[in-house]
Order: C-alpha cells, then structure tokens, then sequence
C-alpha cells in the first residue's frame, strides 16, 4: 500500500416515517478519530462466534517470531446463523481451516461494509458535521460515508456498499439509521453475508472528552435469528495530528497472511 499525508480537515429504531425536528445544541463529534476493537454489546448478543478450535492469529507470535497466520473462521453451530448462511460461511470455513487465503474485503480494495467500518480495522476516520449532513471519511481506501439529518429515508434507495444512512441528534446523541446495504458486502471478518433486510443503527456519544462510544444494533431476520450488536470507543487526536491517505491498489497486501496481493488485470474488454 502507498501511503500520502494528507492534513487533517475535513447508524433501534425503524425507518423513520418523519423527519426529526433539529435541536439547538448539538454535540461536537468534529476531528479524527482512532477506533477500537468491536466489543460485546452491553445487553443483547454480540455477532458471529469465533472457531474455538481456530483461533485468529496474525504473522508474527509475541515474541515476534514468525508463525503460520490463522484467519478468522467462523463457528457454524453458533445458533445465530439461519441455515442459508450457515451454508454459504461453511465453504469459506473449510477452505481457510484448509490454508486457503480467502481474503477480506479490504485485502480486495472493496468497501467493507458496516459494522466493520466502525472498528479498527477501517482505520482512523475523519467526522465533519454540518448542519443538514454529517460526512465521516475512513483512512482506508478511502471509505466515505454521507449521513443525512432530520429527513427520512427514500422511497426507492438503489442499495450500495454503505447504503442510505439518515440520522437525528437525540439530547447528547447522534443516532444513525441506515438500511439499502448491498448484498455483496459482509458483516465481518468471517465474510458473513446478509440480506438486502439487513437494517443498523448506531448511537453515536461522548462520554469523556476525546472518547467517542459507537453502539450499533443490527438486525435482518433474512439472516440471523435473532438482533445481535456491539460498542467501539474511539479516540480523538490532537488538532495538530493528520490523516493519512492509503491507495488500496498499490502493492496490496493480505492484512491476515500479510502476503502481497497480485493488483487485478483485465484480460478482455468489458465495456
């Protein structure tokens, strides 16, 4: 990956029916953020299990010495799972389990889909509110989320890769509301895929002064059996630290094996 710098400037409720008047005082989410991993919700589930016999690992062992990387592998007798994707995840499992590199999405250049781009793995995350649109910018490839306040969601949304996001401040808290994510994103590691019912909310609140806790909610029946989320906490940085912009096609690499992926090449027209 090629990496610039650049300064540092610049979603359980159901489809809103009508758009949420705007307050007054708003809380200040402005600046760049660092997240964390993504945590166990504080009631309800967390999302799709972890292999207990295969741990994730990455390439190096504590002591920095090399070792053969093991990538997340999901539990297919985790009960969350409907039987269709219990199917779709068990080939996926086999192959990794076999040593296969199945990258993510990130590893593949394309969008990662929520909630992953709320954790870590998405990188730093610039916020820039305004007052009828909130734009949050991942470092990674880069990944642009528009969030639109006080109106309700479209009639006929086109899905895509972040789908339709609409949001309200609540008091203290900015809650994001967003459904129409495309089907061909994943919503893990796992690359655990879910229907076009798929809907999440997020809370967005401070809750010190550079701490910035992210609840999210997801639910898809299509999917899942039953609603499952989580909590990420982010940092803010100090006005003085900048964002980096990473090209995703430039000498990418598989963040699991860490080996450098081969950029795609067009072997005939197609347009």
């Amino acid at each position: 990956m090629k990496k610039t710098f650049v300064a540092g400037m610049i979603s359980t409720a159901l489809i809103f029916g009508t758009p949420t008047l705007a307050q007054d005082i708003v809380p200040d989410f402005s600046g760049i953020w660092d997240a964390g991993d993504l945590d166990p919700p504080r009631r309800g589930r967390p999302g799709v299990a972890e292999h207990p016999d295969y741990p994730q690992r990455g390439t190096r062992d504590q002591d920095r010495s090399r070792q053969q990387p093991i990538p997340p592998v999901a539990d297919l007798t985790d009960p969350l799972l409907q039987p269709w994707v219990r199917e779709e995840l068990r080939d996926i499992v086999e192959r990794r389990i076999a040593g296969e590199i199945i990258p993510e999405a990130r590893s593949q250049c394309i969008p990662m889909g929520l909630p992953v781009l709320l954790s870590d793995e998405a990188g730093p995350r610039i916020i820039v509110q305004t007052p009828d649109k909130i734009v949050i910018i991942n470092e990674e490839l880069p990944e642009v989320r528009h969030i639109y306040l006080n109106v309700p969601h479209s009639e006929n949304f086109e899905p895509d890769n972040y789908g339709e996001s609409v949001g309200h401040y609540e008091g203290d808290t900015l809650v994001i509301d967003t459904i129409g994510i495309s089907t061909e994103t994943w919503v893990d590691d796992f690359l655990t895929p879910h229907s076009e019912k798929l809907h999440i909310t997020e809370r967005y609140r401070l809750v010190g002064d550079d701490v910035l806790e992210i609840e999210y909610f997801i639910e898809d029946p299509d999917a899942f059996t039953e609603p499952w989320g989580g909590i990420v906490l982010a940092e803010r940085r100090r006005p003085d630290e900048d964002l980096m912009e990473v090209r995703c096609s430039e000498n990418n690499f598989d963040v699991f094996s860490g080996e450098t992926l081969p950029m795609p090449i067009a072997t005939q027209v197609d347009f």
